[in-house]
């Protein structure tokens, strides 16, 4: 392959990614402001690194992120301070209100899905993708957001934050 790089011709590779996606619960409304966690399956629950999607209700709307501790990503939803009056909007505080809405509208609970595991395949041989690497976990999170945008309203467009700012602007005149 050093020969075609140092000849500057083009070469191609095909991959294929197989993604394994596991049901881990569902966030519920525990209070005006703070949400819970209700895990269904305790295997996710292992401090490992991994992808996670979080899918309204009505699978009209979705969010996909990626941590180095999956279930300590998902904790900090659960109490962000996402307060109709504050200004600061933090990616947690933002997606917590985002759930918040959702399960007000009666789009909740909001599911969660974990991938802690997935494997890329080159020619015959199937490997195991490191998620320790950032850059794998954010190859599968893009991958994910981008083979279903006409599918759900994904809110990892920021676009779609728009709408947010404009219920709490709403809320609090």
């Amino acid at each position: 392959m050093s020969e075609y790089l140092a000849e500057g011709k083009s070469t191609s590779h095909k991959a294929e990614l197989e993604i394994k996606w596991e049901y881990y619960g569902r966030f519920i409304n525990d209070d005006v402001y703070k949400l819970k966690i209700e895990v269904v399956n305790d295997k996710c629950l292992v401090k490992k690194p991994g992808i996670y999607k979080l899918i309204s209700n009505d699978l009209s709307e979705l969010y996909v992120g990626e941590g180095q501790f999956v279930h300590k990503r998902l904790s900090n939803y659960k109490n962000a301070r996402y307060e109709l009056h504050e200004k600061n909007e933090y990616t947690n505080r933002r997606i917590q209100g985002w759930m918040l809405h959702l399960i007000e509208d009666e789009k909740g609970p909001i599911e969660i899905f974990v991938c802690t595991l997935a494997y890329i395949r080159c020619g015959d041989e199937m490997k195991e993708l490191d998620l320790d690497k950032e850059y794998n976990r954010l190859m599968i999170e893009n991958l994910e957001i981008s083979i279903t945008p006409n599918d759900f309203k994904i809110q990892n467009f920021s676009e779609n934050w728009a709408r947010n700012q404009k219920i709490k602007t709403t809320n609090t005149e």
